[in-house]
């Protein structure tokens, strides 16, 4: 039986996948793999990168509206796909409460930020990053809320064997190496 390879060089013989096949193939690989396999090829080495070097990392303004010296903290987070900022604090209320945020809807443009409303008072939102049409999952005060940006509502939800819920996380498997 005849062998064919599957990268190539001149040899007719070759096979020759697409580059989009590749990608998808590659895509489902343990990390590890990949490391192992960026000396394959060039075309594997430059979709399997772990230079960081592309990223462009700048200074980012936050809304005119904000008054940094009245806030004592914020937090720097995603609300759907979009930017987001939460305040904390204000320094002459020992429980602050607050029924808005800020979203960047344009990336990078300071005048893209909009002041969305909530009507739950809160000290302390996140948004979790997982949202559908209609509802948001958000945290309000370690309670998990379903909240509906259309006419304001919210319901509370509960999950068994979890009290208090201080925060949902995103995990994402990353090609750049810790060491």
């Amino acid at each position: 039986m005849e062998e064919r390879r599957l990268t190539g060089n001149s040899n007719s013989n070759n096979v020759q996948l697409p580059s989009t096949m590749i990608e998808e193939i590659l895509s489902r690989l343990p990390v590890k793999s990949l490391c192992r396999f960026k000396c394959v090829s060039k075309p594997w080495s430059s979709l399997i990168s772990d230079d960081p070097s592309f990223e462009e990392v700048r200074e980012i303004p936050l809304p005119r509206e904000i008054n940094s010296s009245q806030t004592r903290r914020s937090k720097l987070g995603v609300f759907r796909e979009w930017l987001c900022v939460t305040l904390e604090g204000d320094y002459g209320n020992a429980t602050p409460t607050y029924n808005e945020f800020w979203v960047m809807k344009e990336y990078g443009v300071g005048e893209s930020w909009t002041k969305m409303r909530v009507s739950i008072p809160y000290c302390n939102l996140s948004h979790s990053g997982f949202w559908t049409k209609s509802h948001d999952l958000m945290v309000f005060e370690e309670e998990l809320v379903m909240y509906n940006f259309n006419n304001h509502s919210f319901q509370n939800l509960y999950v068994r064997e979890i009290g208090k819920v201080g925060s949902v996380l995103t995990y994402l498997e990353s090609l750049v190496s810790l060491k």
